[in-house]
């Protein structure tokens, strides 16, 4: 499954500052969200490491999506979620 179809569907915009970013959508990352289930893996590395489309899809349901400047806002606010071991 191509990140970029996800992408597509949530119509290339950022959860928290609705910016559109279809034209860029290498700005957009998948965070996920503290309470919403372990992180088995990052999204983006999900189609390098083989993983099935309804694999990527269930671990892209534990994210929102969100611009690089949003996604680094949050991250310095600490709002982190470690990959489970």
């Amino acid at each position: 499954m191509a990140i970029a179809s996800l992408k597509a569907e949530a119509d290339f915009q950022c959860t928290d500052c609705g910016g559109v970013f279809e034209s860029e959508p290498r700005r957009l990352h998948f965070h996920h969200v503290p309470g919403q289930g372990p992180k088995l893996f990052n999204v983006s590395a999900g189609g390098s490491r083989g993983y099935g489309k309804q694999r990527i899809r269930a671990e892209a349901a534990k994210c929102v999506l969100l611009c690089d400047s949003c996604h680094c806002r949050r991250t310095m606010a600490g709002e982190t979620v470690a990959v489970a071991a």
